[in-house]
């Protein structure tokens, strides 16, 4: 699970002990026990929280957080599932991306290359 390795990078790099421990204490308000989705979701609200400040310890932050984030899928790959699936409709693609994939794709990119192939 994401939520044991951002705590072992904690414990491995104090430099970065309040940053995670934000990350942590922001999981222990929403459950003891997160799923990685929530993690996933925790993690990328703090990114963009910092990606709004104009600062290189906000960005090196924000590019520490980036590392607990899984893969996304490529926009050749979602391409190549769109194509192989062939969806009816975007309700059926997007059901079957979050059934698969959830946590590895943008939606948005998801829907426009939907919109695109039909």
């Amino acid at each position: 699970m994401i939520k044991e390795d951002v705590i072992k990078y904690r414990n491995e790099n104090p430099i970065y002990r309040t940053l995670l421990g934000t990350v942590l204490g922001e999981l222990d308000r929403i459950t003891k026990n997160p799923t990685d989705e929530q993690t996933i979701q925790v993690i990328k609200k703090m990114i963009e929280s910092l990606l709004l400040i104009d600062g290189i310890k906000e960005k090196e932050e924000a590019f520490i957080l980036e590392k607990f984030l899984p893969k996304q899928l490529s926009e050749q790959n979602i391409i190549d599932i769109l194509k192989d699936q062939q969806f009816l409709s975007i309700k059926e693609c997007m059901t079957f991306f979050k059934a698969n994939y959830l946590g590895l794709y943008d939606g948005k990119l998801v829907n426009k290359l939907f919109q695109s192939i039909e």
